[in-house]
């Protein structure tokens, strides 16, 4: 049975009467929500890239097409909506350029549709609440399918947050937090005694991908010395707030759940997220990608980030906030060692499609899947189970991705957008014959630059036994997945 794939090495008799329970819930749940999703006329999508949240809700045929889609591009995912309006093409300015959120013209259409359609009923799927959907409490007839901006700033984008959030819970979260790099008035020896380490962390805390909202420059930076430690704060001078902390040994990791009112949500294990890898181009501390591994970290450590996200779920719930969520771990090389979290992000991320994609292949639905059912008000009775969902995403296998930043200014030769395999180069095929898929990618003549703070585009793997990093203490990449990261940048 293919569903067994994604469960190889799991205990299948705890695991499989589960899945099964997990399943037989889901049509019902898939039905209801197509039944729910006709009382509107308009179906809104908005995400940076489509596949961030909705392209496997168009794949699973929830949502057969979206009526209206803002993105950066449509390129890759041209099927999935009736009407596209992309910031590539808006802006004209010739850069690749999926960053949909900082947009002027972007956001005067998204209300332009929403003020010639007051008539009408529109739901919006949004991949992420900004500040800028507050204005929709002026539009009775629209449903907002995702938790409302109030309620998401609380858990927003400054990590100093993550500290009241932690005693709030009761739990420790050790870390001095600053309102700017230049009110930092203790130097490297006091943190270094406070910490009881050597190696700590200086980090801008309102940023994303590695970088700094203010001006996109480096976030993150590892010091050991005073001289380090000044030079990070020279750095990140008009940068905003920055927190110090402990540098924690073991592997960056990202992990997402759902929180809702009747419980949260889990969607998969504790992933691989090398940083840094100059191979991809990825900045120090940005992420090149993610891999899933059960025997990668142990038991316990993957046990003790599911208490942690349930933790969290139930604090976020309480508060209001019913959508999905990430906390980015950094997880131990020992088992006996703290899993600490580094941040929250109150959206959906990265890795959520792969996680999806994965769901979708096990006969379960999705995180996004599931929020969209609860916005959409289907019954409770009619949801998994969270202790059964929980336990079958604890063991499902997902397979991995990889990102690919500019190495340096050039013009785009060619478009990768495809299914492929691979045999010695990119080979074109079939979405069912293809062992992976790139998306996301520039159009031809387009401009990628070394300043963006993006990716240019996504190889995404549907073999859930793919392996792109090597298992060690310091994840690079395999031979085969340098192979293709190669080539791409060869012909790009």
């Amino acid at each position: 049975m293919k569903t067994q794939n994604f469960f190889s090495g799991a205990p299948l008799a705890i695991v499989l009467p589960a899945l099964e329970r997990v399943s037989n819930t889901t049509e019902e749940l898939r039905a209801k929500t197509r039944q729910s999703l006709k009382e509107f006329e308009i179906v809104i999508g908005q995400g940076n890239r489509p596949d961030r949240i909705h392209t496997h809700l168009h794949e699973a045929n929830i949502i057969p097409k979206f009526n209206y889609y803002f993105s950066g591009s449509k390129t890759g995912s041209e099927r999935m909506a009736e009407k596209w309006f992309e910031r590539e093409v808006l802006d004209n300015s010739g850069v690749h350029t999926p960053y949909i959120w900082d947009s002027p013209i972007m956001w005067k259409n998204f209300f332009d549709l929403l003020d010639n359609n007051r008539d009408k009923q529109i739901l919006i799927s949004s991949s992420a609440p900004r500040d800028e959907h507050k204005r929709l409490v002026e539009y009775p007839n629209v449903l907002f399918a995702s938790p409302t901006p109030e309620i998401a700033v609380l858990f927003g984008d400054d990590k100093r947050y993550m500290a009241d959030l932690y005693q709030s819970l009761g739990m420790k979260y050790d870390v001095c937090n600053y309102c700017s790099a230049e009110d930092v008035n203790k130097d490297y020896l006091f943190h270094r005694e406070h910490f009881n380490s050597e190696n700590i962390v200086v980090q801008a805390t309102i940023g994303s991908g590695g970088v700094t909202t203010t001006s996109s420059i480096q976030a993150l930076f590892f010091v050991n010395s005073e001289q380090e430690f000044q030079n990070a704060l020279n750095r990140l001078k008009g940068e905003g707030p920055v927190r110090v902390m402990k540098r924690f040994d073991g592997i960056p990791s990202n992990t997402s759940a759902l929180s809702l009112p009747f419980g949260t949500f889990v969607s998969g294990i504790p992933s691989i997220k090398p940083c840094g890898l100059k191979e991809l181009g990825a900045k120090d501390g940005t992420s090149g990608g993610n891999q899933w591994d059960n025997s990668f970290f142990h038991e316990t450590s993957i046990d003790s980030q599911y208490y942690q996200l349930e933790k969290v779920g139930t604090k976020m719930a309480a508060t209001g906030y019913h959508g999905v969520f990430g906390l980015d771990p950094i997880m131990p090389k020992k088992s006996e060692d703290l899993v600490f979290n580094s941040e929250i992000n109150a959206r959906s991320q990265g890795p959520d499609p792969q996680r999806a994609y994965a769901a979708l292949k096990a006969g379960i639905p999705s995180l996004e899947e599931i929020q969209l059912a609860f916005y959409l008000k289907c019954p409770k009775e009619i949801f998994p189970n969270v202790a059964d969902y929980n336990l079958v995403t604890r063991w499902l296998k997902i397979p991995p991705y990889l990102k690919l930043f500019p190495k340096q200014d050039l013009i785009v030769r060619k478009n990768f957008n495809g299914h492929y395999n691979w045999q010695g180069k990119l080979v074109k095929t079939s979405p069912l014959n293809a062992s992976f898929k790139i998306i996301g990618a520039p159009y031809i003549g387009q401009k990628i630059v070394t300043s963006s703070p993006d990716n240019f585009l996504y190889v995404k793997f549907l073999d859930e036994n793919a392996k792109i990093f090597t298992h060690e203490e310091k994840p690079k990449l395999t031979a085969f997945a340098r192979e293709i990261v190669n080539y791409i940048y060869q012909n790009i």
